[in-house]
């Protein structure tokens, strides 16, 4: 049996929920699943590792139920072939030998003479597994499977590097000869089982270990069935068997897949990124009473994130705008209600992320839901007017309007802290974050010598946020004929673009500060954030430009994308989380701004990069993050070692940096759809679209690469939209 007592290591951060792993861990090549509210984090055999304390494991609602599970073949670790996802996402497949040994019986087995494939599903909170084994020799071998595994109930904070001391208790039982279960007993007074199934009655069954012993013929196979995860009725364990789970699976993806638009180019690498990011993004979605809701990413945020998810959202209207009208309602139920200091809500404001762990029931962490987000409440007043102008949806506007003036109010009333027009934040819960942007590492807002930001701060892209909400909130008043509000708000978000042009342009750099601080004194480093005010439209005409020609310079263009931070910068790291990498959705925010201001070749000079960068990932996954230095001959990017894959905003980016190629808005509340100036990247020669939904239409077409623009081809039509293509 495992310890359950957590580990007494420290995590080496200042920040209590620092993500520790060990440089063993970060070294080994990991693979994933996820359905639900359960996912897997397993080596290339497709183990859970004993001997690294890292995130391996089958975990449940934030706890890691099986905490160890290895494969032996006659009692040593079986050579790995190859080990791969499948393309959608759906199955893990594993293909061992063994290595060349002497048997006990004093035969000599040549290397590779017995074969594994081990396939390994998961669905509906359990993991299925096949072992098959073939013998290959041309004598009969007598051949020794052994399985060790554990169950540790940890919950994932602990598993991250966070240390709390007091734990449950855990018990274990041999339940049939071919059934193990444990059970925990957690401070929270909750009960969790866990049920490990063999279909094959084992020659040997302790509380740690499994052996198989049997006698395979030449070119005879064996296989066996494993089945673990929380307890349920062992009748409805011994039925469910991997093959059917994996059908339901497919069908799953097959139904979501439908339900998207089909995406193609010349391009048959980034074809086959545009596919995975389309599974990866049913993958982690997740199944709620208000929708299916995209979870953050694998393996650390496999959770509801207000921020993560509402972006995700804007980022795949052209995909499936359901995915973000969804993320709107299940963010309209948790929207706060009262004022908590521990877990920061306030009435109005949107989460910023939820738990549901053990800590998390205890109250030894905040995020039950946490609410340190400023940006989630700006954020999801754009996205529901994006949904609403792009389907022409009028009845959810309806269902939401009063979460949005709520929304609306909490600007207003909460987010400006001092009353001077910037939204602005500063930690209220002693177990909060501290930066509570996109960028809320500890150390992300600074000052030119390296100095730490007093709060409250005010960042730039917040106040751009906060421009574009206000704007969205008077489009959305004028369709519910509420000329008055809609009037107000548009000279407020005037007020506050002249405002900020004013207080945040540095006119040396002909750039924009990151953010200002206590004293309103502006942290002149330069920095990604202030470019997402392209995208929100904040950025005055005149400026637009140098802002694009600071982005373009070797000190923030690593030759794979912008980078987060200036190379010039005090803080800059190229392999830190938020001071110097490069992140696809924070480029593909700021590819869409480029597009909105007509700066096509920076647009497509960035596209270009992130694509190009795809061919270097493994399985054409863009990962949450890649290291930020500068592109070198014959090298792929680097990768960060603990970054999310799949990562829901990630995924995402693909469509989004499609959307600024393409021009394309959606303006169904006038039945129409634009392409604005389509403007393919070199080496994108056509990208075609079928099923794309505009308003109560569906499209089939194609745009073509041209010399000065792009032509549109309608190749059908269903419904009476109109496109319209703007030179």
């Amino acid at each position: 049996m495992e310890e359950t007592t957590s580990q007494t290591r420290k995590a080496p951060s200042v920040e209590e929920f620092y993500i520790y792993e060990s440089a063993a861990a970060t070294s080994i090549a990991k693979l994933n699943l996820k359905h639900g509210d359960a996912f897997l984090v397993c080596d290339r055999r497709g183990d859970f590792p004993r001997r690294f304390r890292g995130e391996f494991g089958l975990y449940v609602e934030d706890t890691r139920y099986v905490s160890t599970l290895e494969l032996f073949l006659f009692g040593q670790r079986p050579v790995i072939l190859d080990a791969t996802i499948t393309q959608d996402g759906c199955e893990i497949v594993v293909e061992l030998a063994n290595a060349e040994l002497v048997l006990p019986n004093g035969l000599l087995l040549r290397r590779h003479s017995i074969l594994i494939r081990r396939r390994i599903v998961l669905y509906k909170n359990r993991c299925y597994q096949s072992i098959w084994v073939r013998n290959f020799c041309v004598h009969p071998i007598p051949v020794q499977v052994g399985i060790t595994f554990g169950f540790d109930f940890a919950d994932i904070f602990d598993v991250r590097g966070s240390t709390f001391s007091k734990r449950g208790h855990t018990e274990k039982e041999i339940v049939k000869p071919n059934i193990v279960r444990a059970t925990y007993t957690g401070m929270d007074q909750i009960k969790r089982e866990c049920t490990l199934i063999f279909q094959e009655t084992p020659k040997e069954l302790n509380t740690r270990r499994a052996k198989f012993e049997f006698l395979l013929q030449p070119k005879g196979s064996w296989e066996l069935m494993v089945s673990m995860g929380p307890s349920i009725p062992l009748e409805e364990a011994q039925e469910l068997k991997l093959p059917r789970a994996a059908k339901k699976l497919r069908a799953e993806a097959e139904r979501w897949k439908a339900q998207c638009t089909f995406l193609s180019t010349n391009d048959d690498i980034l074809n086959k990124a545009i596919e995975r990011a389309c599974y990866d993004l049913c993958n982690l979605s997740t199944h709620t009473p208000y929708g299916d809701v995209v979870y953050a990413g694998i393996p650390w945020f496999v959770a509801p994130f207000g921020r993560d998810g509402i972006i995700t959202g804007l980022q795949t209207l052209i995909l499936n705008p359901t995915i973000v009208r969804d993320m709107i309602r299940f963010l309209m139920h948790w929207q706060g209600k009262k004022e908590d200091e521990f877990t920061e809500e306030q009435p109005g404001k949107i989460l910023h992320e939820l738990r549901k762990g053990e800590l998390a029931n205890l109250r030894k962490i905040p995020f039950i839901p946490y609410y340190g987000s400023i940006d989630a409440t700006p954020l999801y007043l754009i996205a529901l007017e994006a949904y609403v102008s792009w389907t022409g949806d009028t009845s959810f506007l309806e269902e939401t309007w009063e979460s949005a003036i709520k929304a609306l109010n909490w600007m207003d009333k909460y987010g400006d802290l001092d009353g001077d027009g910037y939204i602005e934040y500063k930690r209220r819960s002693p177990k909060g974050l501290d930066n509570q942007g996109w960028k809320d590492s500890h150390d992300a807002i600074f000052h030119e010598d390296g100095s730490i930001a007093e709060p409250p701060i005010a960042l730039a892209e917040v106040q751009g946020y906060a421009y574009a909400a206000k704007k969205a909130m008077a489009n959305l008043a004028l369709i519910k004929g509420e000329t008055d509000l809609a009037h107000k708000l548009q000279n407020e978000a005037q007020r506050l673009k002249e405002k900020f042009n004013r207080d945040f342009w540095w006119p040396e750099e002909r750039y924009y500060y990151l953010a200002l601080d206590r004293e309103k004194r502006p942290c002149k480093v330069i920095a990604s954030n202030p470019a997402h005010g392209l995208w929100s439209g904040i950025i005055d005409e005149d400026k637009a430009p140098y802002v694009a020609e600071k982005l373009m310079e070797d000190h923030m263009f690593s030759g794979w994308g912008v980078r987060t931070l200036s190379l010039k910068a005090p803080r800059y790291n190229p392999l830190s989380y938020h001071n110097g990498s490069v992140w696809p959705h924070d480029n593909a925010i700021i590819a869409l701004g480029l597009r909105r201001y007509g700066l096509l070749e920076p647009m497509k000079r960035i596209v270009s990069a992130i694509f190009q960068a795809v061919s270097f990932m493994e399985n054409q996954r863009l990962p949450e993050l890649f290291g930020g230095f500068s592109r070198t001959p014959y090298m792929g990017p680097t990768p960060y070692p603990l970054a999310c894959q799949p990562q829901a905003w990630a995924s995402g980016a693909i469509f989004m940096f499609i959307q600024a190629m393409l021009g394309i808005e959606g303006q169904g509340t006038h039945n129409r759809l634009v392409f604005r100036d389509p403007s393919l990247p070199s080496g994108i020669q056509w990208v075609e679209m079928a099923n794309l939904k505009a308003g109560s239409s569906m499209l089939h077409l194609i745009v073509h690469s041209g010399k000065v623009s792009g032509s549109l081809e309608i190749l059908e039509k269903t419904g009476d939209v109109e496109v319209v293509v703007i030179r």
